[in-house]
């Protein structure tokens, strides 16, 4: 897919500025920049790319998840059960926000917008989401959580530890 979207975007023709208000080099902020009568074209046809990317990703997503909550629910034990949700859960939390914040970028209306929103979205689905997965997973560690929560309660309560 990203070959596909390069390779449009490497047959336009570029004039005016070549500052990209941008922290990273999207789809949106290129096209922004491109000149000429096929740039509605490629455009749509990109948009049409990108969306195809996005929700076909988000339905396999879904149908595997659907296909692991089959297997967890014919587990016997609660406890088994208990905890294989559990571990599903730290990855499904990763993936919604991943999607959510790429949702909003690439599904919003093409309406003129400020640059530091997009700019916000953009590095909180490019850099909050792959810090976040090693905390979230982490925090099934019941050795980390003793240790947080000691942590914490020395510094709410300093004088009875």
């Amino acid at each position: 897919m990203g070959l596909v979207v390069t390779s449009a975007i490497f047959q336009l023709t570029f004039c005016g500025s070549n500052v990209i208000h941008y922290f990273g080099c999207h789809v949106l902020p290129l096209l922004k920049l491109a000149c000429g009568d096929n740039v509605s074209t490629v455009a749509m046809g990109v948009d049409l790319v990108c969306i195809t990317a996005l929700l076909g990703c988000c339905l396999l997503i879904l149908l595997s998840y659907a296909f692991i909550v089959a297997t967890i629910l014919r587990i016997p034990s609660a406890e088994g059960r208990h905890k294989a949700f559990s571990t599903c859960a730290s990855h499904l939390t990763v993936v919604v926000v991943h999607y959510s914040f790429a949702s909003i970028i690439y599904l919003k209306p093409k309406i003129p917008q400020s640059l530091e929103g997009d700019t916000l979205m953009g590095i909180t689905y490019t850099v909050l989401t792959p810090f976040l997965s090693p905390i979230i997973f982490s925090l099934r560690n019941k050795e980390l959580k003793n240790a947080m929560k000691k942590t914490f309660l020395s510094m709410l309560y300093p004088e009875k530890m």
